[in-house]
This record gives C-alpha cells, sequence and structure tokens, in this order.
C-alpha cells in the first residue's frame, strides 16, 4: 500500500472507518479500494494506510463476503465518485 502514490483518491475498507457517504460526492480520477483479509486490517496496518493517505471507510454494519464486498465498494464508487 505504501508504493500506491498514483491514485487521486485511496480508500480502505473496514468496519471502523467513516461511512462511505461521509467522504464526499466528488469526482476522482483513479481511485484504489484496498479490501481486506478475513478477519480484517490490523490496527497497524490500518495506521499505516492512513499515513500514506488511504481515508478509511466503511460499507455499513455488516461483515460482507470478499466477493460482495468488491462489488459493493466498486458500486458504491461510483455512485460518489462519478463523472457527471
Amino acid at each position: 500500500l505504501n508504493e500506491k502514490t498514483d491514485y487521486d483518491l485511496k480508500l480502505i475498507l473496514d468496519g471502523s472507518g467513516i461511512d462511505f457517504r461521509e467522504t464526499g460526492k466528488n469526482t476522482a480520477g483513479k481511485i484504489l479500494l484496498a479490501i481486506g483479509p478475513e478477519g480484517g486490517f490490523t490496527s497497524s496496518e490500518l495506521e499505516s494506510a492512513r499515513a500514506t493517505g488511504f481515508k478509511v471507510v466503511s460499507l455499513g454494519g455488516g461483515i460482507l463476503r470478499i466477493e460482495t464486498a468488491v462489488l459493493a465498494a466498486v458500486a458504491a464508487a461510483k455512485v460518489m465518485y462519478r463523472e457527471d
């Protein structure tokens, strides 16, 4: 994650993050979505991500399977950051 610098917006999904909608609707060029492993990211991984410019965001209260989390995150990003 530390080497990914050529993105306009970097989001890391975690249940402890702010609601995805609180990031604000705007247009973003390249978006990097980091979706965690089963069991989630460790606190040190989240701190490292924050230190390199990631916003920690949540898709809501439930725990999603990776297949569902990917689809939900991409759909949310398209709605929040699409160019009108």
